[in-house]
């Protein structure tokens, strides 16, 4: 037998058996480089708000929540300083349990619809996310006290 680049020559048989020349690492190397090749593609061929809000799950784009969670986990600080000015104390899971509706309020407020805005909004359909939202209210809501002056 004689081995030419990747395949094996059997000259008794007249018979060509192809080998896996490569690796399960080269396969993952092609498979990586095809992936990132499909996400330029999308990059170049959309803006790049298009590409992020393409991502949904049960018609909601994930990047609106994401996008809702970071600027509460951004603006935790402020919002920290302002409410202790007020006497509330507030634990930081109960503003996540808030994002969400809290995110719904602004975009009523702002005038933009988005999807969830809009089945909020909606009275006669949608019960499910009315009663998630409530849920999330009340979540929201349960760990919050106010501190008594101690001037």
């Amino acid at each position: 037998m004689m081995k030419e680049n990747c395949c094996w020559i059997n000259h008794s048989h007249s018979k060509i058996i192809f080998l896996m020349p490569y690796t399960k690492r080269h396969y993952i190397k092609r498979i990586l480089f095809f992936l990132a090749n499909r996400i330029l593609y999308y990059l170049y061929s959309m803006t790049t708000i298009e590409f992020l809000r393409q991502f949904r799950l049960g018609g909601y784009a994930l990047f609106d929540f994401a996008v809702t969670f970071l600027f509460i986990y951004l603006i935790a600080p402020l919002l920290s300083k302002l409410l202790l000015n007020v006497r509330i104390v507030m634990p930081k899971h109960n503003r996540l349990f808030l994002a969400i509706p809290l995110w719904v309020l602004v975009h009523i407020l702002v005038g933009s619809i988005t999807p969830l805005t809009q089945n909020v909004i909606d009275l006669n359909w949608h019960y499910g996310i009315k009663i998630f939202m409530i849920v999330l209210i009340v979540l929201g809501m349960r760990g919050i006290k106010i501190r008594k002056n101690t001037k």
